[in-house]
């Protein structure tokens, strides 16, 4: 018998070779219940080698790990919570008429914004109220901003695009996580 072994939701499992429904790019493309699963990837190897099985171990990754783009989002929202404060406080606020398609239905999702644009848009400060004048909280404000932008160009050069909602909530585009068989080296 043929058998893989995925690690989700924080448990090793292990599913006949038959319970991969083959798409590559979809988390739950494994179906049915697993024939084990345990804490680690070494005593789902151990079942499977009593078993005298042969088996791969298949992880659901993207080019950079989901972690990375999870912890991002949460800086961008810490990064844009901070300039928000800062603007209000000088009477500034953020504006971007950089918008971002979610899919082809667009009209049913809400509106994304970003930071940069391709053909060389970008968010900025604008005024909304002369009599709060406060040129630290300015300073602050267009400092937060950077951070933004930066952030947003970077991670679009490892093909992702930081994009936020009407409360400022970040969420990064373009990750294709899938199904990879992992190389024993790996282990």
């Amino acid at each position: 018998m043929e058998y893989d072994i995925i690690k989700r939701n924080g448990k090793c499992e292990v599913y006949p070779r038959t319970a991969y429904n083959g798409d590559a790019y979809e988390e739950n493309a494994y179906e049915g219940d697993p024939a084990f699963s345990a804490e680690g990837e070494a005593e789902c190897m151990d079942w499977c080698d009593e078993r005298k099985a042969e088996y791969r171990v298949r992880e659901f990754s993207a080019t950079v790990p989901d972690k990375f783009l999870r912890d991002l989002e949460k800086k961008l929202d810490g990064w844009r919570a901070n300039l928000e404060r800062c603007a209000k406080n000088c009477g500034y606020r953020l504006e971007s008429d950089i918008t971002y398609r979610v899919s082809a239905a667009w009209k049913y999702h809400p509106t994304h914004y970003c930071y940069v644009g391709d053909m060389g848009g970008i968010a900025r400060l604008v005024r909304e109220d002369k009599s709060k004048d406060n040129a630290n909280e300015l300073t602050g404000a267009r400092n937060y901003l950077h951070l933004l932008v930066g952030a947003a160009d970077s991670v679009w050069e490892l093909g992702f695009t930081v994009t936020y909602d009407n409360e400022g909530k970040h969420t990064v585009y373009g990750a294709c996580p899938k199904w990879i068989t992992k190389d024993s080296a790996e282990l």
